[in-house]
This record gives structure tokens, C-alpha cells and sequence, in this order.
């Protein structure tokens, strides 16, 4: 889920959602100075549905209990996130293996500072307490 605050309102974004509006704007990448990347239609395909982990998350709300706000992806449990984003990667690589690759790295990278390329990048924070939880899903998604 994504939360913003507008006009003292709390506005709900399901992360599916954004992420169909992503693929939408991925289908319009290239002009005569910019080229589509390639493969083209397959990265288009992931990047509309790079959140697919969330479209059950979101079917089912959970609450944050120290902020009463809907669970996002920086609060979700991990009992919860992890499994969710190895299943969203694991769906879309059964009909788009290169899709898949890419969604699961960017589901990495929430916990590895994107590859260690982005020191400054929003992440979960990766402590004692849950630290070999996310090294066990983080090997799992390298065997992905």
C-alpha cells in the first residue's frame, strides 16, 4: 500500500496499481534519442508488474500497530513481505523469465542498498533481530 497524506486526507494507492500505471509509462520509453531497451517487451512487462507481490497483500490489509496506518512496504512484516515477494517474482517468471529475473532483483534491493550501488536508497533495515530471515530470502531469490 501506498499511503500520502492530501488536504488532511490519507490517500490509499494499492502498489498494483502503481505498478500497472509503471508498465503504461514503460510502453512509451523510446524516441529518435532515446532507443527502447531491450528486450524490450519483457522489460515493459516488469515493469508493470514489478509489485505483483503486493496483489494479495493489499486484498487483505494489515494495520500498523505503532502508527494505526496500513502496512507499506518499509512496515509490512517480514513473515509476511518475504514470502509475498518471492511468489510475485516467481509468477511473473513463469511466463517471463527475464521479467521475473528483474523483479526479484528489485525486490533485493530493498535489503542490499540496490546491490550496494545506492547507500542512500530507502530500505528495510536489516538488524540482528531479522537479519538471517532476510539472508534466507535473499539466497532463495538468487537460486530464483
Amino acid at each position: 500500500m501506498i499511503i500520502r497524506a492530501e488536504n488532511g486526507e490519507l490517500v490509499l494507492t494499492r502498489q498494483i496499481d502503481h505498478g500497472h500505471e509503471s508498465g503504461i509509462l514503460a510502453r512509451l520509453w523510446g524516441n529518435e534519442t532515446f532507443a527502447r531497451p531491450i528486450p524490450f517487451d519483457e522489460l515493459a512487462d516488469a515493469c508493470g508488474r514489478h509489485d505483483e507481490a503486493w496483489r494479495y497483500l493489499d486484498e487483505k490489509p494489515s494495520v500498523d500497530t505503532q502508527t494505526a496506518l496500513p502496512h507499506s512496504f518499509l512496515t509490512m512484516p517480514l513473515d509476511r513481505l518475504l514470502p509475498a515477494y518471492r511468489d510475485g517474482a516467481e509468477r511473473i517468471a513463469r511466463d517471463n523469465p527475464y521479467g521475473g529475473f528483474l523483479v526479484a532483483m528489485h525486490y533485493q534491493g530493498f535489503f542490499n542498498q540496490r546491490f550496494g550501488l545506492d547507500q542512500g536508497l530507502i530500505g528495510r533495515t536489516v538488524d540482528d533481530s531479522n537479519r538471517a530471515q532476510v539472508q534466507e530470502y535473499l539466497s532463495a531469490m538468487e537460486m530464483m
